[in-house]
């Protein structure tokens, strides 16, 4: 069975993340993986690399991002209580979701910025189109009501971001030999089967306990992605080509017209004395106007590849 990651950090999440992008993708693409995600700390400074080494690659990049989330508002900034804000990771599926992680990662430096760049709920449930989101890492939301053992807390969190995104949020679950996962992960299952909510992420052998569908969903979550924005894209691509062709006939429809009467003096049939037709105006094209889907990024770009 195929498997994408879809957490990952690389050189830009400072502090964190150690990996570099070329060698993220090059092992992607040499154990068969279909795509590979980027989901730095609060920033997208690795998303173009992505894009690029993984299209090269002949490999599936997934734009995204480790988001902070405030405990309260972003825009308060008092001692410990807002230092430590929750982890959530947001995946682009779309053009939409791409212009909207944009948006988040924007605000979060520019409003609340407070040790980390940090995103709100408020600001999140306006921004929700196109993404999918993931409940992170112990320092998720849901994982760190779990371990305080909080248990309702937890479930009120996990609900709370469902009635956000729908059924693009997944539980996540990892496990990197820690006592902790363990637990959290234990905790995650319940509540999967309590809530619906699906799982995402890889188990590990020794954990039995924890229903191994997850490697299924996490593929299917990036297949998801990819073809999105793969069939959004090329819709751009399509229309923007569609209104080139139809403002090209206009521009030559107008001037046949216009040389037409300047010459006999009319935009109407001329005929002779005896009623014989000697010219006929030039007939405007057929159809309507095509009009942009909204999201697609402006022409210069499409006609570059780099909007996706």
């Amino acid at each position: 069975m195929s498997f994408v990651h879809l957490h990952t950090h690389s050189e830009y999440s400072l502090l964190d993340g150690a990996s570099r992008i070329s060698e993220m993708v090059r092992l992607a693409a040499e154990t068969g993986m279909p795509a590979i995600a980027l989901t730095d700390h609060g920033v997208l400074y690795g998303a173009v690399d992505l894009y690029l080494q993984a299209k090269a690659a002949g490999i599936n990049p997934i734009i995204g991002q480790e988001a902070y989330v405030a405990t309260r508002s972003r825009h308060q900034k008092e001692g410990r209580a807002d230092r430590d804000p929750y982890h959530l990771i947001l995946l682009v599926k779309d053009l939409a979701g791409y212009r909207n992680l944009i948006r988040l990662s924007s605000m979060a430096h520019l409003e609340g910025y407070y040790y980390k760049p940090r995103i709100d709920k408020a600001l999140l449930a306006e921004h929700t189109e196109g993404l999918i989101a993931l409940s992170s890492c112990l320092g998720g939301e849901v994982a760190s009501r779990l371990l305080e053992g909080d248990e309702a807390g937890a479930e009120q969190a996990a609900l709370e971001y469902q009635r956000m995104f729908g059924d693009d949020y997944f539980l996540e679950i990892q496990d990197h030999g820690m006592e902790e996962q363990t637990r959290v992960n234990e905790g995650l299952a319940r509540l999967s089967e309590r809530t619906g909510i699906p799982l995402a992420g890889v188990p590990s052998q020794d954990q039995p306990s924890i229903r191994a569908t997850v490697t299924a969903t996490s593929l299917t979550a990036a297949q998801t992605i990819v073809n999105t924005i793969r069939k959004d894209y090329q819709n751009c691509l399509n229309q923007y080509a569609a209104l080139q062709r139809y403002t090209a006939a206009q521009n030559k429809y107008k001037t046949d017209l216009h040389n037409y009467v300047k010459k006999y003096k009319t935009d109407k049939v001329v005929r002779s004395s005896k009623g014989k037709i000697i010219a006929k105006p030039p007939t405007p094209p057929a159809g309507t106007q095509p009009t942009i889907p909204p999201g697609c990024p402006g022409p210069a770009a499409t006609s570059t590849g780099s909007g996706a």
